[in-house]
C-alpha cells in the first residue's frame, strides 16, 4: 500500500513538472503577446487604436495572473506528505491495529467466560438442588458482572475501531 502510494507520488510529480512546463511555455508566450500589444500601442498614432491594444494588453497581464493563480491553486491541490511522514504514519497505522486486534481479542475472551458461566448456571438450573442452589450462591452475580464487563469492552472496542476508522479515513483524504 505504501509502495502504490509511493509510486502515484511519482506519478503526480511528473505530471505536475509537464503542467508546470506547459504553463511556463504559456505564460512565456502570453508575456510575449503582451509586449508585442505594448509596443504597438506606444507605436499607435491615434487615440483610439491606443485605447485598444490598451485593452488588448491589459486583458492579456491579466490571462497570465490568472494561470499563475491556477498554477499555484492546482500544486497546492496535490500536496502529498514527506516519504519520511508516509512512513510514520504507515509505522502508526500497524501500532493501531496491534492495539486494536489485541483489545478486540481481550474483549472476545471475557465474552467466551460469560457464556461459559451463563452456560453453568443453566446446566446448574436443571439438576434437582440446582435451582435453590443459584438463587443463593454469588455464582448469579458474578456472570452478571463478567456479562456486563464484555458488553462494556465490546462496546470500546466497537468505539476505537469507529473512531480509528474515521480519523485514518481523514488523514488520507
Amino acid at each position: 500500500r505504501l509502495q502504490k502510494a509511493q509510486e502515484e507520488q511519482r506519478c503526480v510529480q511528473v505530471e505536475k513538472v509537464k503542467v508546470e512546463e506547459e504553463l511556463r511555455s504559456e505564460i512565456d508566450s502570453a508575456k510575449e503577446e503582451a509586449q508585442r500589444l505594448r509596443e504597438l500601442r506606444e507605436g499607435a498614432e491615434n487615440e483610439r487604436s491606443r485605447q485598444i491594444y490598451a485593452e488588448q494588453e491589459l486583458e492579456q497581464v491579466v490571462r497570465t495572473a490568472l494561470k499563475k493563480a491556477e498554477r499555484k491553486l492546482e500544486s497546492q491541490a496535490r500536496w502529498s506528505p514527506p516519504e519520511c511522514l508516509q512512513k510514520w504514519l504507515q509505522l502508526t497505522h500497524e501500532i493501531e491495529v496491534q492495539y486494536y486486534n489485541i483489545k478486540k481479542q481481550s474483549a472476545e475472551r471475557q465474552l467466551l467466560q460469560a457464556r461459559e458461566g451463563a452456560e453453568r448456571i443453566k446446566k446448574k438450573k436443571s439438576s434437582l438442588f440446582g435451582t435453590f442452589h443459584v438463587a443463593h450462591s454469588s455464582s448469579m452475580d458474578d456472570v452478571d458482572h463478567k456479562i456486563l464487563s464484555a458488553k462494556q469492552a465490546l462496546a470500546e472496542v466497537t468505539a476505537a475501531l469507529r473512531e480509528k476508522l474515521h480519523r485514518w479515513q481523514q488523514i488520507e483524504s
